[in-house]
C-alpha cells in the first residue's frame, strides 16, 4: 500500500508542477532500465511426434507454438516482448533438439538494434541437436540502427548424423528511410562444432561508419543487407548443386560452397526484400518445396 501510495502522490507532483529537475530525473530512470529474457526449450520424439518437453522462459522473451498439419514440424516463435533491443539489453536463448525430434524456430518479426546511450546489447543463442534430429532455426532479420550496438554469439552443436538449416540475415540502416549508419557497432561470431570437434568458425568485427565499411569491395560492395545460410546434412554434394541452381534467380550477390561437410551459403542485397527474396528462393529449395513459416509472410 505505501508503494501504491507513493505512486499516487508523484503522479500529482508531475500533473501539478512538471519541474525540469523531475523531467531530468525521469529520463535517468527510464535509461536505467534494461530488458534481459533467457529461453530453454527442449523437443523430443514421443509416440512419432515432436513435442515441446521443457519450456522455460523469463524476462522479455517468449515462446508461442504454431499449429501444423500434416507433415510440418513442430514450429514455435521466439518472442521478444521488448519489442527491440538498446544499450544494456541482454538476451540468452538455448534449444536442444533431442535424438530424432523434428522441429523449427523462428520469430515473429525483424529483431530492431536501436541507439545506445551506452553499452551493447547482447545476444546469445545455443543450439544442440541430437543424434539423428532435424533442425531449423529460421529467425526473421536483425535491423542495426545507427548508434546501435550489437553483440551476438551463436554456438552450435550437431551429431555426426544431425540436419540443421540455420538462417541468418542483417539488415544495415533503415533503408527506407536513407539512414546512414555514420556510428555503429557490430560483433558476429557463429562457432559450429560437430562431435564435439570445431568444424566452422566466423567472426565478424566492425566499429565506426559502418556505411564506409559496406563501400569496400571486400566487404559489402556497397550493398546494405547480408545473409548467410548454413545446412547440415546427408549429402551436401547434391544439396549444393541445388542452391547453385536456385542462386541463378537472385537479385544480389551470392554464393555457395562446402566447408568441411557444411553447405554454407552467403548473400548481399540492396535492401530487405531483395534479400528476403534471395533467402526464400533457398530455403523452399532446402525446406523440397514446403512453404516458409506463415509469419515469415506476415
Amino acid at each position: 500500500m505505501m508503494a501504491k501510495s507513493a505512486a499516487l502522490d508523484l503522479d500529482s507532483a508531475v500533473s501539478a508542477a512538471p519541474t525540469a529537475a523531475f523531467v531530468s530525473e525521469r529520463c535517468r530512470a527510464t535509461q536505467s532500465v534494461k530488458s534481459s529474457g533467457q529461453l530453454n526449450l527442449v523437443f523430443a520424439r514421443k509416440n512419432s511426434r515432436t513435442t515441446l518437453v521443457r519450456d522455460d522462459q523469463a524476462g522479455c522473451l517468449r515462446a508461442r507454438s504454431l499449429s501444423c498439419t500434416g507433415t510440418d514440424p513442430a514450429t514455435v516463435v521466439l518472442i521478444n516482448t521488448a519489442g527491440g533491443l538498446t544499450g544494456g539489453d541482454r538476451i540468452e536463448q538455448s534449444i536442444h533438439w533431442h535424438a530424432e525430434s523434428n522441429a523449427t524456430a523462428t520469430t515473429p518479426a525483424a529483431e530492431k538494434i536501436y541507439r545506445s546511450s551506452g553499452g551493447n546489447s547482447i545476444v546469445i543463442t545455443r543450439l544442440r541437436i541430437g543424434a539423428g534430429a532435424v533442425a531449423e532455426w529460421l529467425p526473421q532479420e536483425t535491423i542495426l540502427f545507427d548508434g546501435g550496438r550489437l553483440d551476438r554469439v551463436l554456438d552450435i552443436d550437431l551429431e555426426s548424423d544431425s540436419q540443421l538449416i540455420a538462417c541468418d540475415a542483417m539488415v544495415f540502416g533503415r533503408i527506407a528511410r536513407n539512414e546512414c549508419l555514420s556510428s555503429a557497432y557490430l560483433s558476429d561470431r557463429l562457432t559450429i562444432k560437430r562431435d564435439g570437434r570445431p568444424v566452422l568458425f566466423d567472426r565478424l568485427l566492425v566499429e565506426g561508419s559502418i556505411d564506409d565499411w559496406l563501400t569496400k569491395s571486400w566487404t559489402g560492395h556497397g550493398f546494405r543487407a547480408s545473409g548467410t545460410i548454413i545446412v547440415a546434412c546427408d549429402e551436401p554434394d547434391a544439396c549444393l548443386s541445388s542452391v547453385r541452381r536456385s542462386l541463378e534467380t537472385a537479385k544480389g550477390l551470392s554464393g555457395a560452397t562446402l566447408v568441411r561437410g557444411l553447405v554454407h551459403v552467403r548473400f548481399l542485397a540492396s535492401n530487405d526484400a531483395d534479400l528476403r527474396h534471395d533467402l526464400s528462393a533457398v530455403l523452399m529449395v532446402l525446406r523440397h518445396g514446403r512453404a516458409l513459416p506463415r509469419n515469415w509472410s506476415c
